[in-house]
């Protein structure tokens, strides 16, 4: 596991309020709307080597929802209020950047979507 510090500036820039008006995407869901704002996050990345690892550090309440919603993750994020936490599979290993994406979008503007 490896963790990387982003500038919250740089998600702002990736995740605008323009880009929320638009539909689906290929993560498979639509920006319905948002349960908050917060312009400038300190957001942590960190990227496990596999998806094994990222499902085995996912925590099981998370686990135990996916189960039971009989959904397949990619990614995860954990926020803690202005502190914001993604888990992703490393993009050397797989290159999903959608689902890096999906969970900065969570940091920035909460439950999104249903």
């Amino acid at each position: 596991m490896k963790r990387l510090t982003i500038a919250a500036t740089i998600a702002a820039l990736i995740v605008t309020p323009a880009m929320a008006q638009k539909s689906s995407r290929t993560d498979g869901f639509k920006f319905k709307a948002a349960e908050y704002y917060r312009q400038s996050p300190a957001i942590t990345i960190i990227t496990h080597k596999s998806e094994t690892e990222l499902l085995a550090a996912m925590p099981a309440d998370t686990k135990q929802l996916m189960r039971a919603e009989n959904r397949t993750l990619h990614a995860w994020s954990k926020i803690n209020g202005n502190r914001c936490e993604v888990h992703v599979v490393d993009p050397r290993v797989n290159y999903m950047p959608e689902y890096i994406g999906h969970e900065i979008t969570h940091c920035l503007y909460g439950q999104f979507h249903d």
